[in-house]
């Protein structure tokens, strides 16, 4: 028995507004196919413009999903702008990989059953001397194939290395098509990052770094930004999205990052406990100087007698991350603030409590000072995060700071205290935008 022609009028017309709903939400972000494939080339060197990506919220995560090679076929990979270039788990070379919640057979890139995927030649530009501007990614010809290894991606000395290709790669939002274009990627034949791992989910990454193999610098766009909610959202109407070129948001104060470095440092000057600076540097020289020696063997650059801390922004690092002085004295007024919390160890988290986000004092505020008057203060859902754990048959209920101290005197701006904030990217300038929003 067929529906009635009512109920099947109704259905039409639902389905109506929704598309007219979805085509207005996203008409900003619409990117013409055709113009995007004939501005790119196969060698790499793309002028099209990327509009936009939409980003899903995964175990305290943001994944762009993309379409890679000839057959389009969809995954979830990592975005992190520490990372200055992209690569994929590919079904054809890893043999020794983090065997991620997606690193399937099914959901590997399979560069033999792409018909638009090359090989990159040993003679291209980018296959050779590797990347000058900071040696993260290393290429290199060996045996007639265009290598890459890229190094130091964790505080765990995460590495990835493979062989270099190029392909289409595709990003819609399930709607709308958003931009088709070719850039140069790494299959990985070895991939122990911490990208990959189950609580990530992505079996890739697109790196939005300053090195040349980065995503921005193959598609020669200037500007980016981003703004991302706290996890709970109606993803269907309103994904949070990366924004490129003219679409990027550049909001609110300036602050300089570092020049001449792989990664966007930003000078964090300072550091405030609700109305307490603290003394993260240290009465003396001898304090600051620690540091710095410190600072030079790891990911932060070797700064000596600067009176700051420099701060690497990354997308894909979750907690805000403090060297050891400036962790403990934020740890310590934390305490003096909170007598009654009784100090729980609770892996992976560094600092709990018993009890919940309500026990805490109204005044418990954490906020960062950059160079330049901008200050980021962190939402309360950005600095502390409710767990639950059974003892025996009991539940028992902690409340953690997103906060992890390095002793080797690295400092990151993770995602965390990222959250509800719009975060802008302008490469031309050098300089970031960071503004409190609802997202």
């Amino acid at each position: 028995m067929g529906f009635p022609s009512s109920f099947t009028a109704l259905v039409f017309a639902l389905l109506l507004t929704f598309l007219q709903f979805s085509k207005a939400a996203n008409s900003h972000y619409l990117f013409n196919k055709t113009s995007a494939l004939e501005a790119a080339d196969v060698n790499g060197n793309n002028s099209a413009e990327i509009l936009a990506a939409p980003l899903y919220p995964v175990s305290h995560s943001y994944l762009l999903e993309i379409a890679v090679g000839s057959l389009g076929k969809t995954r979830l990979v990592s975005f992190d702008t520490a990372v200055n270039m992209v690569w994929l788990q590919c079904s054809d070379y890893c043999r020794d990989c983090n065997p991620s919640q997606v690193g399937t057979s099914t959901t590997y890139y399979n560069a033999s059953m792409s018909i638009s995927y090359n090989p990159l030649s040993c003679d291209h530009p980018l296959c050779g001397a590797g990347d000058n501007h900071d040696q993260q990614v290393l290429a290199e010809c060996m045996d007639g194939t265009c290598t890459f290894k890229v190094d130091s991606l964790d505080n765990n000395g995460g590495w990835v290395q493979g062989i270099l290709g190029s392909d289409r790669i595709s990003i819609s939002d399930h709607f709308f098509f958003l931009f088709d274009t070719n850039i140069i990627f790494g299959c990985a034949t070895v991939d122990h990052s911490k990208y990959t791992l189950d609580q990530y989910g992505s079996s890739g990454v697109v790196g939005l770094g300053l090195g040349k193999y980065s995503l921005p610098q193959q598609i020669s766009v200037t500007r980016f930004s981003y703004c991302l909610p706290s996890w709970v959202k109606n993803e269907l109407f309103s994904p949070p999205y990366v924004l490129f070129g003219s679409n990027a948001v550049l909001q609110g104060d300036m602050t300089p990052f570092l020049p001449g470095f792989p990664k966007y440092y930003l000078k964090l000057e300072g550091i405030s406990y609700g109305i307490v600076r603290l003394d993260i540097f240290g009465s003396n020289a001898a304090a600051a100087d620690q540091y710095h020696q410190q600072a030079q063997f790891c990911r932060g650059p070797y700064l000596p007698d600067a009176q700051f801390y420099a701060m690497s922004v990354e997308s894909a690092t979750f907690p805000l991350m403090l060297p050891s002085r400036a962790y403990e004295l934020l740890e310590k007024e934390f305490e003096q603030d909170n007598p009654l919390l009784i100090k729980s160890r609770l892996q992976p988290m560094n600092t709990c409590y018993k009890g919940s986000v309500d026990d805490i004092a109204d005044n418990a505020t954490i906020t960062l000072h950059f160079h330049g008057g901008i200050d980021l203060q962190l939402s309360r859902n950005a600095t502390f995060m409710e767990i639950t754990s059974m003892n025996g048959d009991q539940e028992e209920r902690y409340v953690c700071l997103i906060v992890d101290k390095t002793v080797d005197g690295t400092a990151v701006l993770g995602l965390s205290p990222q959250l509800d904030h719009n975060i802008g990217f302008d490469l031309e300038n050098k300089q970031i935008s960071i503004y409190r929003k609802i997202c």
